[in-house]
C-alpha cells in the first residue's frame, strides 16, 4: 500500500481483519492516523514487518499499541520522518519489542540522544 495518499482511515482499518498479516508497509500513506493502525496492533499480533515511513500523524499512542499488543513479533519498524513519536515510544519499544532486529527513526525530529 506504499504511497496510497488518498487511503484513510476507514480503509486501513479493514486491514485489521486480516489476522495472520505478517508485513504491512503503509509507507507515505499520508491521511493514516492512530485510530487506522491501533486496531492493526491490536488484532494482527503475528506482524513482523511495518512500515510507517512518512506517517506523519501518527504519535505515541501508535507506538504503544504496537509494542503492547504485538510487540514480540516485531523483526523490522521503520518510524522515518513520523514526527510526532518521542523518546516515549521509544522506551514501549525497548521494553516489548524483544526480537527487533532493524529499527529506522531517520528524521523523527522529537527523539533526542536521551531516549537512544
Amino acid at each position: 500500500l506504499i504511497h496510497c495518499v488518498h487511503l484513510t482511515d476507514d480503509g486501513i482499518n479493514k486491514l485489521s481483519e486480516l489476522v495472520h498479516l505478517r508485513r504491512l508497509e503503509l509507507k507515505g500513506v499520508i491521511k493514516a492516523t492512530d485510530a487506522g493502525v491501533i486496531p492493526i496492533f491490536q488484532n494482527c499480533r503475528e506482524l513482523q514487518i511495518f512500515n510507517a515511513e512518512g506517517l506523519s500523524l501518527i504519535t505515541n499512542s501508535s507506538i504503544n499499541a504496537l509494542a503492547r499488543f504485538s510487540g514480540e513479533s516485531k523483526t523490522i519498524l521503520n518510524l522515518k520522518l513520523c514526527f510526532f513519536i518521542t523518546d516515549e515510544a521509544l522506551l514501549d519499544i525497548g521494553n516489548h519489542c524483544q526480537n527487533l532486529t532493524a529499527l529506522v527513526l531517520s528524521d523523527c525530529t522529537n527523539i533526542t540522544m536521551k531516549g537512544i
